[in-house]
């Protein structure tokens, strides 16, 4: 597929209403080469309901640059030996046979943990949205180049249909990408400028994504979002996944149906604080699924552990449980 711009919305599913919860607001593999707009958007929703309730045809993607690419299959893997102390294996587990490790030219993406546990990607969608805010301006930037370079090169070899790629605020969009030069393509065409609307950019998703799920036969993949973000929002994400979780609950879907990793660039305190909260303190709060991870990224080289900690651990509740420092 080609990569001309197009202005298709991603759906057409019929208009789902998600009533906010009622609480919500009571308690308020190429060699690894680092990557070489302003909307107006809506305040914090908090004095008001937050519903996922747009016609998915009505929503902004409408306006994109939208990039359909597909390429040839992924290298083979590398998978070097895994110490007994790596958290990615079970007890029982054991390192492979020297002959039948495999090899890769790009030594930078070899895998200590098991093959098998990233073969879990193969069966989510992988959707990757950048925080392009005017906030990120600068060296927190180049770290999102840096962090964007590994996790797309990594994840790209397990979606099959290639990964996608949104921003908070610009209306590019990548999907089908199936290479990091193509991903450093289009991240090179947007510059950070606006606010910080993590919210409105991820209610946006999820209704498209749920409505697929109501009336699609077979249902699509499971989905894993991998949001890149400096600071705390500017509107109330928390209650637009309280919200999708409650519907999937009601649905009985697994609870591996959509996973959500936020990737902190920098080590703002009160962005901590913020992500920390969504990903701690909403299953037992709300009395919803566990669908949350966080992880901090202040520069420091992507090893494998951080790659498998970030690409898993929305989806895999024994991998959200791992610190990495």
């Amino acid at each position: 597929m080609g990569n001309t711009p197009s202005h298709t919305p991603p759906s057409t599913g019929r208009t789902r209403r998600l009533a906010r919860d009622p609480n919500a607001n009571d308690e308020a593999p190429p060699p690894y080469s680092p990557f070489s707009t302003t909307s107006t958007l809506s305040s914090r929703r908090s004095s008001r309901a937050s519903t996922l309730s747009r016609q998915p045809s009505q929503l902004s993607v409408s306006s994109r640059h939208r990039y359909d690419t597909q390429l040839a299959s992924p290298a083979e893997l590398d998978i070097p030996p895994t110490p007994s102390t790596n958290p990615f294996l079970l007890p029982h587990d054991q390192n492979p046979p020297r002959s039948s490790r495999r090899t890769t030219r790009n030594n930078s993406l070899s895998l200590s943990p098991r093959e098998d546990q990233l073969q879990l990607l193969n069966k989510f969608d992988t959707v990757i949205i950048v925080d392009d805010s005017s906030s990120m301006e600068g060296p927190l930037w180049f770290e999102a180049k840096d962090a964007l370079a590994g996790i797309a090169a990594l994840a790209a070899r397990y979606d099959t249909n290639g990964i996608d790629l949104y921003f908070l605020n610009s209306p590019t969009v990548g999907t089908n990408l199936k290479s990091a030069a193509e991903v450093e393509r289009i991240f090179d065409a947007v510059r950070p400028d606006g606010i910080t609307p993590t919210g409105e950019r991820l209610e946006e998703l999820l209704l498209d994504y749920l409505c697929r799920y109501e009336d699609s036969m077979p249902k699509p993949k499971p989905v894993n979002f991998v949001i890149l973000t400096d600071g705390a929002p500017s509107d109330d994400p928390e209650s637009v996944i309280v919200t999708a979780a409650k519907r999937l609950d009601a649905l009985n879907a697994s609870l591996t149906q959509i996973g959500i990793q936020f990737v902190q660039i920098g080590a703002d305190p009160e962005a901590t604080e913020a992500l920390q909260q969504m990903d701690n303190d909403l299953s037992t709060k709300y009395n919803i699924r566990d669908m949350v991870d966080t992880t901090l990224y202040t520069g420091q080289a992507m090893n494998p552990e951080l790659l498998g900690k970030i690409l898993l651990g929305g989806i895999n509740r024994r991998v959200d449980r791992i610190s990495i420092s």
